[in-house]
């Protein structure tokens, strides 16, 4: 009996953290031509993005917003690879045989990501990393003014708890390094793709960057003949991260003390 050949790659998850920049990628990701680009999908308070490729008249909703219907969400929770399945199935009647969505902190437990999204026929997997420091600082911030995208944050400082962040550092690490021994112990490649080097530059860099990445797991992009997504505004202007802290001279020796002073200022991956 013949072996089946290698499902062609289809699909990007993108793994990590947020405040990455990843809502910021998943816009300007839209600009490649017969590709669909999604958010988190499966955020528990809501299938983020999916809105932007799924019509109305192709899911049965409970709510007037796709993004926030309860029954899809539990059904994306329960069920995670029939939900891409006909996730990806509405993007080809659609004229999008290829799509990208994201994957982070805790929406799904490790084994099911594992076996139910990467281990999902056609599907590989990129990390999304920032400097730790400035993706906790911006998370802070966003839970402060209780809003996650479209508002300027420059004015706004945060308070950071060392110990916190310690904790929040952990975990991170404990699932990015879950990533990469799962990929390296398959010998499949994991590109890394980083906002300070590849996000935050320019949309035509930041496109270019993800096309490459894409390239070695297998998916060639072919952008559209025109652009239209520019994808988001940045909401904090100050480039010093002592600039958004109102503590930092204590926080930098409670870091130091904890020997997290180099990691703090480091990624992920």
């Amino acid at each position: 009996m013949k072996q089946k050949p290698e499902p062609k790659t289809n699909n990007i998850c993108i793994l990590g953290t947020g405040r990455t920049g990843s809502t910021h990628l998943s816009f300007i990701l839209n600009n490649f031509a017969r590709f669909a680009s999604f958010g988190e999908l499966f955020e528990r308070r809501g299938s983020w993005g999916l809105v932007r490729h799924v019509p109305a008249t192709l899911v049965t909703l409970s709510a007037k917003n796709r993004n926030t219907d309860p029954a899809i969400t539990a059904f994306a929770q329960a069920r995670p690879r029939l939900f891409l399945d006909r996730v990806a199935r509405i993007c080809r009647w659609t004229g999008k045989p290829a799509m990208a969505f994201q994957v982070f902190n805790t929406q799904l437990p490790l084994a099911t990501i594992d076996t139910e999204v990467l281990g999902r026929p056609g599907t590989r997997a990129m990390l999304i990393s920032r400097r730790a420091i400035d993706s906790y600082v911006s998370m802070l911030k966003a839970r402060t003014v209780s809003r996650w995208v479209h508002t300027d944050t420059t004015d706004v400082k945060v308070a950071i708890d060392a110990g916190a962040f310690a904790e929040w550092y952990g975990k991170q690490t404990e699932r990015y390094e879950h990533w990469r021994t799962y990929h390296q112990t398959r010998g499949m490649a994991l590109p890394v793709i980083r906002y300070e080097d590849d996000i935050a530059a320019s949309v035509p860099h930041a496109l270019s960057r993800f096309s490459a990445l894409a390239s070695q797991v297998g998916l060639d992009l072919k952008l559209s003949a025109e652009m239209k997504q520019t994808g988001l505004k940045r909401q904090d202007r100050n480039q010093n991260v002592r600039d958004k802290v109102s503590n930092w001279a204590e926080t930098e020796k409670s870091l130091s003390r904890r020997g997290l002073d180099e990691a703090a200022f480091s990624h992920f991956a």
